[in-house]
């Protein structure tokens, strides 16, 4: 009788465990993916493009063009690395404490909820970046896919 017992606390035990990963890939899959052009093109549009745009480059950072944003900028750091926003220099002065660093520069900082919503971009792949999407990304050389989303 104790051998069965410990056999059933060890199903037990294994249900239980099938029950609470199956729980957490649901919730993980159920994160909303964030549309650049409802959701991050307004964003950049109204703080980021008149510094950042087509012409003007600042830091050697643009985002018209999504190579331009996926490469190294002035500062040797690349402008945004998908995936990793915690290695982008985009989402790092959009989050700096030094109001000379932090971007938008002699403006209001972004919004907690922009900034959010700009990490999440950056942590699914910073899809659809630009107007015209990059085919390999500068941190690591590989293909990018980019959504229309």
């Amino acid at each position: 009788m104790k051998g069965y017992i410990s056999k059933m606390e060890g199903v037990s035990a294994f249900y239980y465990f099938t029950i609470i990963v199956l729980l957490f890939a649901t919730v993980s899959c159920s994160e909303e993916r964030i549309s650049f052009n409802a959701q991050i093109r307004p964003i950049l549009n109204k703080n980021c493009v008149s510094c950042h745009g087509g012409i003007k480059q600042s830091g050697g950072f643009g985002l018209v063009f999504a190579e331009n944003a996926l490469r190294k900028t002035e500062s040797g750091k690349i402008g945004i690395v998908p995936g990793k926003p915690n290695q982008s220099e985009m989402y790092q002065r959009l989050v700096h404490h030094d109001p000379e660093q932090r971007m938008p520069l002699e403006e209001a900082p972004l919004k907690a909820s922009e900034i959010t919503l700009i990490k999440q971009w950056i942590e699914q792949g910073a899809q659809s970046l630009g107007l015209y999407p990059a085919t390999t990304s500068a941190a690591t050389g590989d293909p990018i896919g980019m959504d229309q989303q």
